[in-house]
């Protein structure tokens, strides 16, 4: 059963591969990887379950343009204030689905408490392999730093949060900066605080068996261990500098174990960077506003955060 992006085990309702997609059903990048998907689904998934409904954003624009491409973020606006920080959202969807349409309940939800989100599309494997979603989401940090007037933002007040994949390439943009960037060059792509919801953190860890069948690494890498698994695992290239993180767990998560959440915490800490992570009863992977459990677990992320971004004001 999904809600808001969030997959609950079978006890619950049906839906165990459907929130790596975090929209309610495989949107796969490539014919031969949704074929392999569809085929290994288990009996207690519906793949024809559909997403709750989304809101409007304030706009959606166009950020970047690839070759063949037009990459989007979907804006909400708080209402007109001071400047205020900026909140890039991220999707899940095991790095071969998803949509920046996903992030909506929480991008409804931020700009609703006076902050500017942003959720961002960024290119999908197989069909493109890593680095480039690092690379897109980075152009989307730089895009909104470059046009901080714009939509009224500080540039040196810039989050990033993210669900499943996402929260990976969120954990990256608090990691690493971007090298030699083709888009908005005179920007920083690397953000000042990040949120991590059910994130993946270091690739060369196993998922569970249930998430281990659907072979997203190799999809997004072309390998389950290796060089490339250690490339795009983000906590591999967290130093002191990294961003400020909050990680948040869900304890009935049927696809990433918590030890993904643990092991990027305890590795952050030993590198002295302020972090803060909660297991949260009840919840499997991704997090849904409706439920008042996950919904209290953002309030609290996001109020870190903030308060981390104020730090650095």
């Amino acid at each position: 059963m999904i809600l808001g992006g969030t997959c609950y085990p079978p006890d619950v309702g049906k839906g165990l591969l459907i929130a790596f997609c975090a929209c309610g059903a495989i949107v796969a990048a490539g014919v031969d990887l949704g074929m392999q998907v569809k085929e290994n689904l288990p009996s207690e998934v519906d793949p024809s379950i559909t997403p709750a409904p989304h809101s409007t954003p304030s706009e959606t624009v166009a950020y970047s343009r690839p070759p063949g491409q037009v990459l989007k973020l979907d804006i909400y606006r708080p209402r007109p204030s001071n400047r205020t920080a900026a909140i890039l959202l991220l999707h899940g969807g095991g790095w071969v689905g998803g949509s920046k349409a996903d992030m909506a309940e929480l991008g409804n939800f931020i700009a609703s408490h006076g902050t500017l989100a942003a959720s961002a599309d960024y290119r999908l494997a197989p069909a493109n392999r890593w680095p480039t979603q690092l690379e897109d989401v980075q152009t989307a940090v730089r895009y909104l730093r470059a046009n901080a007037d714009k939509y009224n933002i500080d540039p040196h007040r810039v989050a990033a949060v993210g669900i499943s994949a996402g929260g990976q390439l969120s954990l990256f943009l608090g990691a690493v900066n971007a090298n030699k960037p083709l888009e908005y060059s005179g920007f920083s792509s690397r953000v000042e605080a990040v949120g991590s919801i059910s994130g993946l953190h270091d690739l060369r860890l196993q998922m569970t068996s249930a998430g281990e069948r659907y072979q997203i690494v190799e999809a997004l890498v072309g390998e389950r261990q290796g060089p490339a698994v250690d490339a795009a695992s983000p906590i591999l290239h967290a130093d002191h500098n990294t961003a400020p993180t909050y990680f948040v767990q869900g304890a009935i998560d049927p696809l990433v174990p918590p030890n993904q959440t643990q092991e990027a915490a305890r590795r952050l800490n030993q590198l002295g960077v302020p972090e803060k992570s909660e297991t949260v009863p009840g919840m499997g992977h991704g997090l849904s506003l409706r439920d008042k459990t996950q919904s209290e677990a953002f309030e609290r992320m996001y109020a870190w955060i903030l308060n981390q971004l104020d730090a650095k004001a």
